[in-house]
């Protein structure tokens, strides 16, 4: 009988030291985890807006431009200028963009460069420039031709 005890005792204790080992633990990595997120610059956050609303505009160029609807993910989208052509805080912009079109499994296409100019109620694409081709992989060579650099 004092074997069964002992036996029932032990049990109960194991299993309440491993709940409470459980749940200290995941608090402190819980806790771990809220203390190491990464603070965004905001230049950054400001960037990542921009490409998301312009993203339509940048679609579709890239679909005027190649004759098919490629991707262009925002993470692939990089700002390399943004101009105010009028002067100091006039709200008409020029917006020069380094997009990677690809096409299937991030297959890149290409390299290409689209101004965009945004006033207050429209936004159009001046110029669209194809730097840069890639090569693809035979099966998506015949049915994705790729126009050469300009």
């Amino acid at each position: 009988m004092k074997k069964i005890i002992f036996v029932v005792s032990l049990l109960i204790i194991s299993f309440v030291s491993g709940y409470f080992i459980h749940k200290y633990s995941f608090e402190i990595k819980t806790q771990l985890s809220q203390d190491t997120i990464i603070q965004e610059p905001k230049q950054e956050l400001y960037q990542d807006i921009f490409v998301t609303l312009l993203l339509p505009f940048i679609d579709k160029a890239v679909e005027d431009y190649y004759g098919l609807s490629y991707n262009a993910a925002p993470y692939d989208v990089e700002v390399l200028s943004i101009e105010r052509p009028n002067g100091y805080r006039t709200f008409v912009f020029q917006i020069k963009l380094k997009v990677m079109p690809y096409i299937g499994p991030h297959l890149y296409v290409g390299e290409d460069h689209i101004t965009i100019s945004l006033e207050l109620n429209e936004v159009k694409v001046i110029e669209f420039k194809h730097v840069k081709s890639y090569e693809l992989p035979p099966r998506y060579k015949q049915v994705h031709p790729i126009p050469h650099a300009e």
